[in-house]
């Protein structure tokens, strides 16, 4: 029998070429981006909080490498979710308040999935969520869609509509319909308990379990996939909770910070101690700081319940061993520091989020690490693309972390821009802020006051920003350099 050898040859490199190109798809790294909502740095285990539970954030944690200096560019859940979806500062994206989309072509899930990528979402969107036309362009974007329109509901009715949806059918059509609470708010709307529910369950302890199941057991096998998981814990309602921790921190006494105090507040200008949600953060501190704070650690022990399914899913499924989880806040709290409450202001409880990648294809000897470099949401987009391998545009904004996981750099980042675009009026006062923030101090600049009102704190020396310099003749030279790298980082922002 004789063989053609150039025909024999030729089949032979079909067939490594085929074996390769599987090869390779089997070995990208598959991604599982968790966003957490409101979570302050300090409210985990791993940064030392002695009283919340979150053991299995704490193993991810304590097994991958942990940036101990995280921080968003915008404290404000909206702006902050679409710098995270873009790589691009607010200022940059056009995104400051919570009615402007996001240019869905330029999200890194919509940038993965023309790569290949198996894409999916599930959650709070939160980004001009409550456009309902725009809400059906988010949902087809993605693969699989399990996103909440508006700003998602805890308790959930065990037959709703969107509860049953399985993801990848009519999406954007799988509105919930729940029934109404005490207040008449119904569906989609922000509904607060488990009013007139036969079976209620709950968003983050049973419904984002069974979705992430139902996206791993239907997904395109053959590709890898990026799953983005956008917990609403622990924003507000912070009374809906999983009724399985009703005794969780009962009757415990948790440490408030030294500027918890309504003197602190005193100290600040008028406009920010009126500031949204203070006025309730002094009712807290006058009486009932110690429930908020249960219930506020009731919501993060749910989050890490769930956190903890979720990986044991990857497992289930044995992808675990090539996904990479990468985890955030979407901004800070404050919890009756400096008299205030909510987020808005580019004090440290508000902009500094808690945020570790846990990569179980490092070495053991890089497990366990703790950057101390400044890393921003911003980045979150870059470090994806790294992962995937993925080329970017050269428009994104931010920095991959991925570096320092593989070479710590000192030199990171020196500082960074920070910055809210968003205001409101009396009652509700938000105010315009912008800022920088370096290792060593931070400058904050109050935009809209007339006249200018600015901040200047010593961070190294004065970690609890309670002696603002910006009026010590003694720091007229420094005040006026960072106003400098104000000026310039944020014309970098704008441009760049």
């Amino acid at each position: 029998m004789r063989f053609n050898i150039k025909l024999i040859l030729a089949f032979s490199l079909i067939v490594i070429s085929l074996w390769s190109s599987v090869f390779a798809k089997k070995k990208r790294a598959n991604i599982v981006f968790i966003l957490a909502d409101d979570l302050r740095a300090d409210a985990v285990g791993y940064a030392g909080n002695k009283i919340v539970k979150t053991p299995y954030l704490d193993h991810l944690a304590q097994n991958g490498i942990v940036f101990e200096n995280a921080f968003v560019t915008t404290p404000i859940c909206a702006v902050s979710r679409a710098s995270i979806l873009t790589g691009q500062y607010a200022i940059r994206n056009g995104v400051h308040d919570f009615k402007t989309p996001v240019n869905l072509k330029h999200t890194y899930s919509s940038v993965l999935r023309n790569s290949d990528y198996y894409t999916g979402f599930m959650g709070k969107w939160g980004v001009n969520a409550g456009n309902d036309e725009y809400m059906k362009s988010v949902a087809n974007s993605f693969d699989y869609w399990a996103g909440s329109y508006h700003q998602a509901n805890f308790f959930h009715e065990e037959t709703c509509r969107w509860v049953l949806e399985d993801g990848t059918q009519a999406n954007g059509a799988q509105m919930c319909d729940c029934p109404a609470d005490k207040r008449g708010k119904k569906g989609e709307d922000v509904r607060i308990g488990f009013n007139n529910m036969k079976k209620p369950i709950h968003l983050e302890t049973v419904i984002i379990p069974k979705k992430v199941d139902a996206f791993l057991k239907g997904r395109d096998k053959a590709k890898p996939f990026c799953l983005s998981i956008s917990y609403k814990s622990p924003h507000g309602p912070w009374q809906d909770w999983d009724r399985r921790y009703q005794n969780l921190h009962h009757g415990e006494n948790i440490p408030l910070k030294k500027t918890a105090t309504l003197e602190a507040a005193m100290k600040k200008p008028t406009f920010i101690q009126d500031s949204l949600e203070s006025d309730r953060a002094r009712r807290w501190l006058k009486n009932g700081i110690q429930r908020m704070y249960q219930d506020y650690y009731r919501l993060i022990a749910g989050l890490d319940n769930s956190i903890n399914q979720v990986h044991k899913l990857l497992k289930h499924y044995g992808v675990d061993e090539n996904t990479v989880v990468i985890f955030m806040g979407d901004n800070g709290h404050f919890m009756g520091e400096h008299g205030l409450g909510g987020k808005w202001l580019l004090y440290e409880e508000s902009i500094r989020v808690p945020c570790f990648i846990y990569d179980p294809r490092l070495p053991k000897s890089k497990r366990g690490e703790v950057s101390e470099e400044i890393v921003l949401n911003v980045d979150i987009f870059k470090t994806i693309a790294e992962i995937a391998g993925v080329k970017v545009s050269s428009e994104i904004q931010g920095k991959s972390m991925m570096q320092l996981v593989h070479h710590p750099d000192n030199s990171f980042r020196n500082g960074s821009f920070f910055e809210h675009h968003f205001s409101q009026k009396p009652p509700h006062v938000i105010v315009q802020s912008e800022g920088f923030r370096s290792k060593e101090w931070k400058y904050i600049r109050y935009t809209e006051e007339n006249p200018i009102v600015e901040e200047l704190y010593h961070l190294s020396e004065d970690r609890l920003e309670e002696h603002n310099l910006a009026s010590h003749p003694e720091y007229k030279s420094i005040l006026n350099q960072y106003r400098e790298y104000w000026m310039n980082s944020r014309a970098s922002a704008k441009s760049n």
